[in-house]
């Protein structure tokens, strides 16, 4: 489900359900967050991120997220944290994060974005905030995402469910270069040299004290926000909205 490959000090990362245009399910998320975990600075100057199957990710699965109507309040919480644990996860990363957005970037893959150093998109891929369309909200990921780029511009974004485009991503901050496959390799590979050339010992304090000075969302933001997504997921709308989707 996510595969990693270290060549020449940078860790290779690709999600690896291409089938699901590489869609999150519980089993992946715990996956995703031990190799998150297991990125050592001493051995790695950079993480690179990207899909196999011609996309990103889409996201948590819908099937997922319909088998929610099955649980408990309490269940529904539980799973949601893993989503924040994710977020974590890779947010504390301690080595530079790029990602390679190709295909289909929607929900919850946006977090991810908003969370990478550099985000590169080919000139075709799609994004979305598509989880108003599911009856649902991006709660977990918005402390992230308006981190990333202007609120204001974000709630139009979410609230829309709007499918957007590389160029738009890079205008609104989302995306930092966008370009044809083969410029997008060429972008990678001068941020990778100049990044192998710096001191390893420097990389990883600049990430650690981004991290701490910029902060995640605390405790409460945290609680509230798996709340919300909790009584959502368990909503006769959300239900039938996802039922629909899945039914296509």
């Amino acid at each position: 489900m996510v595969e990693v490959i270290w060549e020449e000090r940078v860790a290779g990362v690709r999600l690896n359900r291409p089938e699901v245009r590489n869609a999150w399910n519980p089993e992946m998320i715990r996956r995703m967050i031990s190799v998150f975990g297991s990125i050592s600075p001493g051995e790695t100057q950079a993480m690179v991120i990207r899909g196999n199957g011609g996309s990103f990710s889409a996201g948590a699965d819908l099937k997922w997220l319909k088998n929610s109507g099955t649980l408990t309040f309490d269940e529904n919480l539980a799973e949601n944290r893993m989503i924040s644990d994710l977020m974590e996860s890779f947010r504390n990363i301690p080595v530079p994060v790029i990602a390679v957005a190709e295909g289909s970037v929607f929900g919850g893959a946006l977090g991810l974005l908003s969370l990478s150093d550099w985000v590169l998109a080919e000139t075709s891929t799609r994004f979305s905030f598509s989880e108003v369309r599911l009856g649902l909200a991006p709660a977990i990921i918005m402390p992230y995402v308006f981190r990333r780029i202007s609120p204001v511009k974000a709630r139009q974004l979410m609230l829309t469910g709007k499918v957007f485009t590389a160029p738009e991503a890079r205008e609104c901050g989302l995306a930092d270069f966008c370009g044809t496959r083969a410029e997008i390799e060429s972008e990678l590979n001068q941020i990778l040299g100049v990044l192998r050339s710096m001191p390893g010992q420097s990389l990883t304090e600049i990430k650690r004290l981004a991290s701490r000075i910029t902060g995640g969302p605390g405790n409460d933001t945290i609680d509230m926000t798996l709340r919300s997504l909790a009584r959502l997921k368990g909503s006769d709308e959300a239900q039938s909205r996802l039922n629909d989707f899945i039914n296509r």
